[in-house]
């Protein structure tokens, strides 16, 4: 399994096969922001924390690059419930809707992530 990086997407391989992405988008009107605009996982390969590593590849490069916070809009599954993957990682709603937000210090050297086997 390896992760194709480009500019705004990050692609999930397994054996030269996309199974998951990432994008990305940088706003202007928040500097030292990302945005998520899509995290995805084929059916098949959900239920083995690839898109919890995916999404934290992300983060820790632009962590690294000088972004200091994530946004998104939760579209998942479990929206607001315990296992949702982004409350999980340490994200919180901004509001009553479904927009979340987090800070990447807090998420990447919290005390939430935590090193998860890949299950193949």
């Amino acid at each position: 399994m390896e992760i194709y990086k480009t500019y705004n997407e990050y692609m999930l391989l397994f054996n030269n096969k996309k199974i998951g992405s990432c994008a990305f988008c940088f706003p202007l009107t928040e500097p030292q922001t990302i945005f998520i605009s899509r995290l995805e996982i084929d059916i098949q390969y959900r239920n083995r924390k690839l898109a919890t590593k995916l999404l934290v590849s992300v983060l820790k490069d632009y962590y690294n690059k000088g972004y200091r916070f994530v946004e998104l809009v939760d579209a998942t599954d479990r929206y607001r419930q315990k296992k949702n993957i982004y409350k999980l990682l340490g994200l919180y709603y901004k509001y009553y809707d479904n927009d979340m937000r987090g800070n990447l210090r807090h998420i990447l050297f919290g005390r939430r992530l935590i090193k998860l086997p890949i299950i193949f």
